[in-house]
């Protein structure tokens, strides 16, 4: 998955990701609680409120090793396997 600057809800991301909606939205929470997106705006679509979320993290580090870095894989990849570790919690 490429990255994007683009405000996405979490309907949209699902989609993209062909996760339950629900679980996106789980996913999203704990990474806004990280600190590595951010809801940018909200509209009410529908009488339904929708969060548009954006990244705000470039890469993400623990302990001073990037996930690029301990992955050895690119953007897309090291995207691809935070996915993967995620989808084990």
């Amino acid at each position: 998955m490429e990255r994007t600057t683009v405000p996405k809800t979490g309907k949209m991301l699902a989609v993209k990701l062909d996760l339950p909606a629900s679980k996106m939205r789980y996913h999203l929470t704990a990474l806004e609680k990280a600190g590595l997106v951010e809801i940018e705006r909200t509209e009410v679509i529908n009488g339904i409120v929708q969060k548009f979320y954006r990244p705000i993290a470039k890469d993400i580090r623990r302990e001073g090793i990037s996930l690029i870095q301990y992955t050895g894989k690119s953007n897309n990849g090291a995207i691809r396997a935070l996915q993967m570790a995620l989808e084990r919690f």
